[in-house]
Parts: structure tokens; sequence; C-alpha cells
């Protein structure tokens, strides 16, 4: 997507970050890591465990194994809290929104 595409997007085509971390975090063989600090996360389908990038500061984790580890609702909302803009982070334009892959 070029560069502040996303301000073009119609609100039609938009889905709801609750319906994101409710539907599409629940599919089998989802994986994330963070690739700056705890702010940033990528996102990445894969029938087999993905092969580390040097975008990542940490290893590749399931998101089905820490949803177990952590809780549902704890994991929700941290996710949830990654992928909405808030106040806080609203300054930084390089912590606004994860990465999906």
């Amino acid at each position: 997507m070029p560069k502040g595409g996303d301000l073009h997007i119609h609100d039609i085509a938009m889905v709801n970050i609750e319906w994101v971390v409710k539907e599409l975090t629940y599919l089998p063989d989802l994986y994330y890591c963070i690739t700056d600090g705890e702010q940033i996360l990528r996102f990445i389908f894969s029938e087999k465990f993905p092969v580390q990038e040097h975008e990542c500061k940490s290893k590749w984790l399931s998101v089905e194994e820490k949803r177990k580890e952590t809780g549902s609702d704890l994991f929700d909302l941290m996710l949830l809290g990654k992928m909405t803009i808030t106040f806080d982070r609203a300054s930084d334009p390089d912590h606004l929104a994860p990465v999906y892959q």
C-alpha cells in the first residue's frame, strides 16, 4: 500500500479491530514476533514454524500457544492494545500499528 494509502480506505471496507482479534487471531497456524521492543507485532500464517527474520527481535511465537499460556481474555486485551491507536502512542508514528504479512 502506498504511503498514506490507509487514509483513503472507505469506511465500508474496514472491519472492527475487535472482530480481527476475536475471529482472525483464533485461526490455526498464526504466529507473531515482536519487531521493536514491545511495541510492534508482526504476524504470519504458516503451516510450518516460520523462519526467523532479521526484523524480529523475538522468536516466532504461536498465537494459539501464547493465548493458552496467558489466558484468552488477557491475550486478547494485549492484542487490542497493540492494534489500537491510543493517545500516548499517537505522538510516535513508528509505533502506531502492527505489521501484518
